[in-house]
């Protein structure tokens, strides 16, 4: 059985971590018949205990700045390579042994296969795309235009990005007709939609500075259908066939020269 000199250590002890001095101590429930501890445990040299104590006390464990960095990780643990086979980056470093993917300096291009036939180049290509020569536009709706301006304003890609409406990106505007319109506005716009140009026009407003439209293909420069169907001058089989051989008969004339000789096909005079 322990002496009451080293229950008092004990609780001395106890009471020395807990700063239960400066504190005021909290009651917590610990089962049906617990011991009480607390600051008014001594009574000059001898232990004072409570005949029916029903409560123990603790102190709240203030939060430490280190305790919470210990637990949050701000980055990711790097790989430690060529350290020993037991990582499984060892003395290859996760390279492999030979090609160009082992050498240093090496990164894999996009679209790169091994050397083989890469898989956009297997794919068939099908269809048409303007994806290079489309037209971008910053688009605003009508419904925007009602809430943001008064009647009698004049709307341009300027005065949208001056008031934050809209942040320009591509340089043109273009009005679309969601929602409706009520109000006397000057729109300058590179594009707009058909039913946004009604409604505008509609509320008595006008749209300016319209894009004109694209050019339609021009056939290519030369006959027309019609004159390609129609018939060329002496190609037909009465006027025709006679003009070749009267050339063909001019010809060899001008060949036989001044000899006087009759020319092949003709009788002599």
């Amino acid at each position: 059985m322990r002496s009451v000199d080293d229950r008092l250590h004990k609780i001395a002890s106890f009471a020395r971590r807990a700063g239960t001095e400066n504190r005021t101590p909290k009651p917590v429930s610990r089962g049906a018949n617990p011991v009480a501890v607390g600051p008014s445990l001594f009574s000059g040299d001898v232990l004072a205990i409570p005949v029916e104590p029903t409560t123990i006390y603790e102190t709240e464990h203030s939060v430490n700045l280190s305790d919470v960095l210990s637990k949050a990780k701000k980055r990711r643990a790097r790989k430690r390579r060529g350290r020993g086979q037991g990582s499984g980056l060892g003395k290859t470093c996760g390279r492999g042994y030979n090609g160009a993917a082992s050498r240093s300096g090496w990164s894999r291009r996009y679209g790169y296969d091994g050397g083989g036939t890469s898989l956009i180049r297997r794919l068939p290509k099908r269809g048409f795309s303007n994806f290079l020569f489309r037209r971008k536009y910053d688009l605003v709706n009508l419904e925007t235009l009602e809430a943001r301006f008064e009647s009698g304003d004049r709307v341009n890609l300027e005065v949208l990005a001056k008031r934050r409406i809209l942040s320009p990106v591509h340089g043109r505007l273009k009005v679309l007709a969601r929602g409706d319109i009520k109000k006397k506005l000057t729109v300058v716009a590179h594009a707009a939609s058909e039913t946004a140009r009604q409604k505008i026009e509609a509320a008595g407003g006008k749209l300016e500075g319209l894009e004109p439209p694209r050019k339609k293909k021009r056939p290519p420069v030369g006959k027309s259908a019609a004159e390609k169907s129609a018939p060329e001058k002496g190609t037909a089989k009465t006027g025709g066939a006679k003009k070749s051989a009267e050339k063909k008969s001019a010809e060899k004339k001008s060949q036989a020269g001044d000899k006087g000789k009759p020319v092949k096909g003709e009788k002599n005079p």
